[in-house]
């Protein structure tokens, strides 16, 4: 049943997309629908089937074939009512919406009035309306990024990094931008010091300049869901929190959660950097009373005894 669902839904492309473009080559609809030929035509065969009540020849569609430069062309005749593209919901229309709306974001500044163009054409109910900001950074910023990709360049970045609070300049070979929970960073292999796969945040990129070499090919950046896999595969720590502190389960992956006496909660999560989870500590405050196993704590406790020595300097 799936696979006729599927079908038909090709079919509803398919019919006006042939019945606009008389004589379209086979492989053309084929490549255009990222489908193989042979699909094309077992889905025509079926539609061949269709038309209105009745059921004799002039009710049914109609499909030729033309042999045309060696390759099969195809004309549909008698579409029946199927020869006007379908309209998109406003489900769809919001969804491509928030999509281009995120895509303008991105791109350089010559494709943003083709964007904006195609925003203008998907139109909402009045009382509808859908707005979207990304974490961008600097257009022109992303202009020099955008260059270097396409153009395969070495780049170093003046980049503001947010555990040490220091700005670094590694120097990567760009290979794409990615947008994670509204914010977009740039995919990049880092060939400096400690290379490897590296995700910058777009605006927390102050500078990027080229360096005058070629990219090297560093097979395929992770995927986002690869998290699940290193997560799998990580340290962990146990926490003792008071009913205070409950809401970091909430907000974190958990491995275990106990409630013990006295209010209290035991949470083992999994520590993939132990600068994120110092920071979680110091945050909790007096709401944790343990941190297991003691490098983590004695790693937290070090880093407030820092910041109270601070207090004394001035």
């Amino acid at each position: 049943m799936s696979r006729s669902i599927e079908q038909v839904a090709r079919l509803l492309v398919e019919i006006p997309y042939i019945q606009a473009r008389p004589g379209v080559k086979l492989s053309q609809i084929a490549r255009t629908l990222s489908i193989t030929e042979a699909q094309v035509v077992a889905d025509l065969e079926v539609a061949r089937w269709c038309g209105l009540p009745g059921g004799y020849s002039e009710e049914l569609i109609n499909i030729d074939y033309d042999i045309v430069h060696g390759e099969k062309a195809v004309h549909i005749h008698n579409p029946t009512g199927l020869d006007r593209p379908m309209k998109l919901t406003i489900v769809e229309a919001a969804s491509l919406r928030l999509a281009l709306m995120a895509l303008r974001d991105l791109v350089e500044k010559d494709l943003v009035g083709t964007i904006d163009s195609l925003l203008e054409k998907i139109l909402l109910p009045a009382h509808m309306s859908v707005d979207l900001h990304l974490s961008g950074g600097d257009q022109d910023i992303r202009d020099r990024v955008q260059h270097a990709i396409h153009n395969a360049e070495r780049l170093e970045l003046a980049y503001a990094g947010s555990k040490s609070g220091k700005n670094s300049t590694p120097v990567i070979d760009p290979v794409g931008v990615r947008v994670l929970e509204g914010k977009s960073y740039l995919v990049a292999y880092r060939v400096d010091s400690d290379p490897g796969w590296r995700h910058y945040r777009f605006d927390r990129i102050l500078e990027a300049r080229p360096t005058g070499e070629a990219t090297f090919g560093h097979g395929d950046p992770p995927s986002p869901d690869d998290w699940a896999k290193n997560l799998a595969s990580s340290e962990s720590a146990t926490l003792v929190v008071t009913k205070e502190g409950r809401w970091i389960q909430e907000y974190y992956p958990t491995i275990s959660v106990v409630d013990c006496d006295n209010d209290l909660t035991r949470i083992t999560i999994p520590v993939m950097e132990q600068a994120w989870l110092l920071r979680l500590i110091l945050g909790l405050g007096e709401r944790i009373t343990c941190v297991e196993p003691s490098i983590y704590r004695d790693a937290a406790r070090s880093l407030a005894q820092q910041a109270l020595d601070a207090y004394d300097d001035l």
